[in-house]
C-alpha cells in the first residue's frame, strides 16, 4: 500500500484541458464523458490523501467486481474517491512506473491505477470513473467503463480515499 498526497485546486472544465494538454497528457473520450457529467465538480481547494493497494491487498483470493472491491475497501475504513479525484492523482503521482505492455484494454492492469469512485450512471456504457497509465513516458487518463459482472484482476493497483 501506498499513500498519495493530492492537492486539489478550482478549475472550470475548460483550464482542466488545458492543463492536461500542458503537462501532455491524453485522455479518451470516455474520459470527456466522464469530465462532462454536472457531478463531476473542480470547486474544491485542499490536500487529501488516497492510498493505493492491489485487489488482493484488499483480501481478494480471486478477481472481484467493481460492487465487491468497494464493499471490502468501506469494510476497511476507505472511502471511495470523488470523481475529480483522479485528475489530480494524474497531475501529483509523478512516480507511476511505465508499462512493460503497451496495449490498453481493461484486461491490462499492467501499472495502471484506477480510481474508485462511485459510479455516477447505472449504465454499463458510461464511465465508471478514471483509470491512469504510463507507457514509453506518455502519461494517460481515461475514463474506463465495465459492466457490474466485470473482475478486476488480482494486481490490478486501485486508488481510494482514507478521509
Amino acid at each position: 500500500m501506498k499513500k498519495v498526497k493530492i492537492n486539489k485546486f478550482r478549475s472550470s472544465k475548460v483550464d482542466l484541458y488545458k492543463i492536461l494538454k500542458r503537462e501532455r497528457v491524453l485522455t479518451n473520450q470516455s474520459f470527456d464523458s466522464f469530465i462532462e457529467d454536472p457531478k463531476v465538480s473542480f470547486t474544491e481547494e485542499k490536500e487529501k490523501v488516497l492510498v493505493l493497494l492491489s485487489v488482493e491487498e484488499l483480501g481478494f483470493k480471486e478477481p472481484a467486481s467493481l460492487e465487491q472491491i468497494i464493499e471490502r475497501a468501506q469494510e476497511q475504513g476507505y472511502k471511495t474517491c470523488h470523481p475529480a479525484d483522479g485528475f489530480y492523482l494524474r497531475l501529483d503521482y509523478k512516480n507511476q512506473e511505465d508499462s512493460t505492455n503497451n496495449l490498453y484494454g481493461k484486461q491490462d492492469s499492467d501499472c495502471s491505477i484506477t480510481i474508485i469512485s462511485d459510479p455516477i450512471k447505472d449504465q454499463h456504457s458510461f464511465p465508471k470513473g478514471l483509470n491512469m497509465r504510463k507507457v514509453s513516458g506518455q502519461k494517460y487518463l481515461r475514463g474506463y467503463t465495465c459492466d457490474y459482472d466485470y473482475e478486476f484482476p488480482l494486481d490490478t493497483e486501485l486508488a481510494f480515499a482514507l478521509e
